[in-house]
C-alpha cells in the first residue's frame, strides 16, 4: 500500500507541476496576446499617419504644381511681351531711320506704323 500512496504522491506531484506550467503558458499567453494588440494599435496609428502624411503630400504636390503653372504662364506672357516690345522698338527705330535719311536727301519722311 506504501508503493500505492508513493506512486499517488509522484502523480500529484507531477500533476501540480504540470499546471503550473500551464499556469506559465497562460500568463504567458495573455502577456503575449496583450503585446499583439498594443503592436495591432500602434500599426493602426502608424498606418493612418502614413495616410495623411501622403493626403499631405498629395495637396502640397497640387499646390506646387499650380504654382509652377502659373510662373510659366506668367513667364510666357512676359516674354510675349517683351518680344513685342522689342519688336516696336525695331520699327520705331526703323521709322526714326527711315526719317532722318528723308531729310537728308530732301524726300519726305517715309512713316508707316505698325501695329501688333
Amino acid at each position: 500500500m506504501s508503493t500505492q500512496v508513493s506512486e499517488t504522491q509522484v502523480q500529484l506531484e507531477r500533476l501540480h507541476s504540470l499546471q503550473e506550467e500551464v499556469n506559465s503558458l497562460e500568463t504567458e499567453k495573455t502577456l503575449l496576446q496583450e503585446k499583439i494588440y498594443e503592436e495591432s494599435k500602434h500599426r493602426q496609428q502608424l498606418q493612418r499617419d502614413l495616410d495623411d502624411l501622403k493626403s499631405q503630400f498629395q495637396q502640397e504636390k497640387m499646390e506646387l504644381q499650380s504654382k509652377v503653372e502659373k510662373q510659366k504662364k506668367e513667364t510666357r506672357d512676359a516674354q510675349l511681351a517683351l518680344e513685342a516690345a522689342n519688336r516696336e522698338r525695331e520699327l520705331l527705330h526703323i521709322q526714326h531711320k527711315s526719317h532722318d535719311q528723308g531729310d537728308k536727301v530732301g524726300q519726305p519722311a517715309v512713316t508707316s506704323t505698325f501695329r501688333l
